[in-house]
């Protein structure tokens, strides 16, 4: 039997409730703890995460809605496949989100009258859901 605290959902949980945020959005900064980075990098199935920061902001979007935005930052050490040595590497990845409630039409996939699926790889992701009144942002 596993311990529920190292389940994902469990390791980083940040919760904004997106009825309360501010019209000029809320700013996030977290730094996870040396037990967090441990449970990541073990999910990862990498040897190491040093450091793991997020600098975000939240704001309303579209009448029930979220957009996230901003900066993932973390020092990660991977092991080199040819010589097995550690390397230490800083990964910087810029998030751009939306959340619509589970119940939004913005959440599903425009259906098209000719039956095939058209995809834009330049165009915008579809939103995630969430239910409730709550994102958890410690799953971005």
């Amino acid at each position: 039997m596993t311990d529920s605290s190292d389940k994902p959902k469990d390791v980083l949980s940040f919760f904004v409730t997106v009825s309360t945020l501010p019209k000029a959005g809320m700013p996030v900064l977290f730094e996870a703890t040396p037990k967090e980075c441990a449970i990541v990098a073990a999910l990862l199935e990498i040897p190491a995460i040093e450091r793991l920061t997020a600098d975000l902001s939240v704001k309303g979007w579209r009448g029930g809605g979220a957009k996230v935005t901003g900066t993932l930052t973390a020092d990660v050490v991977q092991t080199d496949v040819v010589t097995l040595d550690a390397l230490h590497q800083k990964v910087q990845e810029e998030v751009d989100l939306v959340f619509v409630p589970e119940n939004s039409r913005l959440a599903r996939l425009p259906q098209p009258e000719d039956g095939e699926l058209h995809l834009d790889p330049e165009g915008d992701d579809i939103p995630e859901t969430f239910s409730g009144d709550q994102i958890d942002l410690g799953l971005v």
